[in-house]
């Protein structure tokens, strides 16, 4: 078997690929991942607290005699107040992934969401990678 089905097309090396034009700064692209976590994090949560809220109801004594779907609504209306983050985190997430305006934005307000009701170091980290000076130039 001869290996000239394996060599590259034409009488040369093969080329190298151009470098990207202009590549996020690396805090950015740490915040993108922090919110990627959060909001799947959340997600998940929520679809999770109706079905453990459920069986808990159920085996509490102090809900005797409530039916089981007294303990999915309190767990799915827990639930609402999880996701809603969750997916704020996630647009967010994806506008920056794409380095829109909008994403920009969303991004700022769900880090500040973030440091008041979840975790502040995480978002003290993404707030300074995304208000630092001439990062919102690369959202335009």
């Amino acid at each position: 078997m001869s290996l000239d089905a394996f060599s590259p097309p034409g009488d040369g090396p093969l080329q190298q690929a151009d470098p990207p034009e202009h590549t996020l700064d690396p805090h950015v692209e740490a915040a993108n991942g922090t919110l990627w976590v959060m909001g799947i994090a959340c997600v998940l949560l929520a679809i999770a607290m109706p079905l453990v809220g459920g069986p808990g109801a159920a085996t509490d004594p102090d809900f005797e005699g409530l039916p089981l779907v007294f303990g999915v609504a309190i767990g799915g209306v827990a639930g609402l107040f999880v996701l809603a983050p969750g997916v704020l985190f996630l647009v967010g997430a994806v506008g920056l992934g794409r380095r829109t305006a909008w994403g920009w934005i969303v991004g700022v307000v769900a880090f500040a969401i973030m440091a008041a009701f979840c975790t502040p170091p995480l978002a003290m980290h993404g707030l300074y990678a995304l208000l630092r000076p001439g990062v919102r130039e690369d959202f335009q």
